[in-house]
């Protein structure tokens, strides 16, 4: 559009004002180029005269609407008894800014109005429903979106799932022709989450706790998924608090429920380690499946194969051969050693096959095993799978720290000072370890799931859809029958 338009800078106060020049014979390319950077235009359709008595009136009713402005402050500071009221109409005002920048955007003339937008598959029928029952004469017609078109995106997941968009928002919304994420990572971040907060007491004050928030504080439906999330969240960390053994570090002990005691029994640490990086490599092989599913959605299934199916094979062979190994069972190590060099074979015939010459299309594929031309390698691999080892770490000083709180209370022996000093130290330790404990549970599994599980499979960039309706923070309207 530079050879089309003549652009200069006319003031940087604040906002940036621009002027743009260019022949009306291009005033489609051009309305389209300046919605593409959301231009807002200024409307002088209204202003007549010299451009010099034009600006002059224009700054003499500027200041009177400042002085007019002033006055209405003062008059509503002193007026402000009543702050609620404020807010609602502070709330409304700025809606209806938001309506009018929007109206903007809009064509129209004497004669017409044109609107242009994006709405959600399922509301097609209603919307036109309403708008042909309100206006006579009107035209709605609908379009799939073309390939090249930045279309927003609205996820819809079951109630048991929405909740978990909230980790979707923070790392960045999907395209709009890629999948949602969030039904997929859920399951995987409950377990990271679970098995570093792992503990009954401490689940059980994590979910009566939102719970509690949400009915004293008579938090509305629309804010209710941070508590739902932490609800959903304390409800598993009970059950792996069970399947471990820890109640508030060793407060009260029921090992005949345990199925790793990583306190009572000597292996537990062992065992716990082991499953963290079972669990790590399962994660990275299905951010893999993920990945090779969404090159098959969008047509490039040879890709699929090459670069994701194939390590798939090389991957789970190494785990099929060391459950062999294992279990002394020939069967397991022979279709381990299958799936290994099906797989490494294919990686490196296909790895380097961008390049054009053979010597490069062979380099490449022999280095693309190792990770370093592409985005995934045995070393990446290994150094992935090794860093699902915190979830041993962070469960481990969780209940640590619990037992050597226990531990000093019950240093006090008998007596007045156990019935003083004893509750006091177990308050305010395992209080600190309990809000410590959710940091560290919250934080280090979000890394797992940004960077390693993401990493495998999932792009970010997706521009999030916001319906042309009253939005605000702090008001929620009700349809009353």
């Amino acid at each position: 559009m530079k050879e089309k338009l003549i652009t200069k800078i006319i003031s940087s106060h604040k906002n940036r004002v621009f002027l743009f020049i260019g022949y009306k014979r291009d005033d489609r390319e051009v309305e389209e180029f300046l919605r593409k950077i959301e231009f807002s235009p200024l409307n002088v359709s209204g202003l007549t005269g010299k451009i010099r008595d034009v600006i002059e009136n224009v700054s003499k009713d500027l200041e009177k609407l400042i002085k007019d402005r002033e006055k209405i402050i003062e008059k509503k500071r002193k007026e402000a008894k009543n702050l609620k009221n404020i807010i609602i109409l502070k709330e409304y005002y700025l809606d209806k800014r938001r309506e009018e920048e929007i109206k903007q955007r809009l064509i129209e003339s004497k004669f017409f109005v044109f609107i242009r937008g994006w709405i959600r598959e399922r509301d097609i029928r209603d919307f036109r429903d309403k708008v042909e029952e309100r206006f006579k004469d009107v035209i709605v017609e609908f379009h799939e979106p073309k390939n090249l078109e930045e279309v927003p995106v609205a996820l819809r997941n079951p109630k048991f799932i929405k909740p978990f968009e909230l980790l979707t928002s923070m790392y960045g919304f999907p395209k709009y022709y890629d999948f949602d994420p969030t039904p997929y990572f859920t399951p995987l971040f409950i377990l990271f989450f679970s098995l570093c907060f792992g503990d009954v007491i401490y689940g059980s004050l994590l979910l009566l706790g939102s719970y509690l928030f949400i009915k004293l504080f008579k938090i509305h439906e629309k804010d209710r998924g941070f508590f739902y999330f932490f609800m959903i969240l304390g409800f598993f960390s009970i059950i792996v608090g069970v399947l471990t053994n820890s109640w508030a570090g060793d407060l009260f002990s029921f090992p005949q429920l345990a199925v790793i005691d990583i306190i009572g029994d000597e292996n537990g640490l062992l065992k716990m380690l082991i499953f963290a990086l079972a669990v790590g490599f399962i994660s990275q092989l299905f951010g893999i499946f993920l990945r090779g599913l969404n090159n098959i959605r969008h047509g490039k299934v040879l890709d699929a194969i090459f670069d994701q199916f194939s390590w798939i094979s090389a991957l789970s062979g190494i785990g099929v051969y060391i459950l062999g190994s294992t279990f002394k069972s020939p069967a397991l190590l022979n279709v381990g050693k299958f799936m290994i060099i099906g797989g490494v074979i294919i990686i490196v015939l296909t790895g380097g096959r961008e390049s054009k010459s053979i010597f490069g299309k062979v380099i490449g594929g022999v280095v693309s095993l190792y990770g370093i031309v592409s985005s995934y390698g045995f070393s990446a691999a290994l150094a992935d799978i090794l860093s699902y080892s915190r979830l041993l770490a962070l469960g481990f000083s969780t209940t640590v720290l619990g037992i050597i709180m226990n531990t000093m209370a019950r240093m006090f022996g008998k007596g007045i000072m156990l019935f003083i000093l004893a509750p006091l130290i177990l308050l305010a330790g395992h209080g600190l370890n309990f809000f410590m404990g959710i940091l560290g549970a919250f934080v280090h599994p979000t890394r797992l799931i940004f960077l390693e599980f993401f990493g495998r499979f999932y792009e970010n960039g997706g521009k999030r859809f916001k319906p042309f309706k009253f939005s605000s923070e702090k008001i929620i309207l009700k349809k009353i029958d």
